[in-house]
């Protein structure tokens, strides 16, 4: 054999055999599990403002999604009608932020019961001491329904419904209370919020509009019921 074709049959022996294989691509890393605030945003009502905060309550309140706004210890929370959603009050709320209240309000949660404590305790959270509840029809009977163990410092309903019932109710609750409703307005009738009034052990005043309209339509165009809520929520916080 010739030196040349020696050399040859040496290489092609020495080799080690087939290439070595490309090594494996890395797997995809995992998606990023969405976090609380990812879940709070995906949430976020349509009529917010940017510096308008969304939170979600605990998985007790059913998911309540929350809005936040302003800041410090004086804090209002708005409950909503039923089927309503957190826009329902977000401008009297913007309108209390601007003036210096710390203040949340809600989109129904499940159970819809619920909603309100998740909304009182997110506002503390975030550093609001004192607190007046403030509800319209179905929201208006649940402000009566958690005042007594909620330890506010003042309660606004309007046209009150006793749409949940339970306790505590409105017999725990020994602060002042403010209520208007519509003279006219079938569900509640004026005898049932008298009655509410009637139970209150506390101070109170009821507020009754001329003619039929419920809830928060009671505040299009009255500047005097607007006026005496207002100077309610302020004498109660004392801002």
């Amino acid at each position: 054999m010739s030196l040349v074709a020696a050399l040859l049959l040496a290489a092609a022996c020495g080799g080690g055999g087939q290439p070595a294989a490309a090594p494996a691509p890395p797997a995809p890393s995992a998606a990023r599990s969405a976090t609380p605030e990812d879940q709070a945003e995906a949430l976020r009502p349509g009529c917010l403002i940017p510096d308008e905060r969304v939170t979600i309550g605990t998985p007790s309140s059913g998911a309540t999604v929350i809005v936040l706004a302003g800041s410090g210890p004086k804090g209002v929370v708005f409950a909503p009608q039923r089927g309503e959603n957190a826009c329902q009050w977000i401008v009297k709320a913007r309108e209390l932020a601007g003036k210096g209240y710390h203040v949340a309000t809600f989109s129904w949660g499940n159970p819809e019961k619920d909603s309100l404590p998740a909304a009182v305790e997110a506002l503390r959270a975030e550093g609001a001491s004192k607190l007046v509840l403030v509800g319209a029809s179905a929201g208006g009977g649940l402000v009566l329904l958690e005042a007594g163990g909620l330890d506010v410092a003042g309660v606004v309903a309007l046209s009150p419904v006793d749409f949940y019932g339970g306790e505590p109710g409105l017999a725990a609750y020994k602060g002042p209370l403010l209520m208007a409703t519509g003279v006219r307005d079938a569900y509640p009738t004026l005898e049932t919020v008298e009655e509410f009034a009637a139970v209150h052990p506390g101070p109170e005043k009821l507020i009754k509009v001329a003619g039929g309209s419920h809830g928060v339509q009671l505040l299009i165009g009255d500047d005097a019921l607007n006026a005496a809520i207002d100077a309610f929520i302020r004498e109660s916080l004392g801002l």
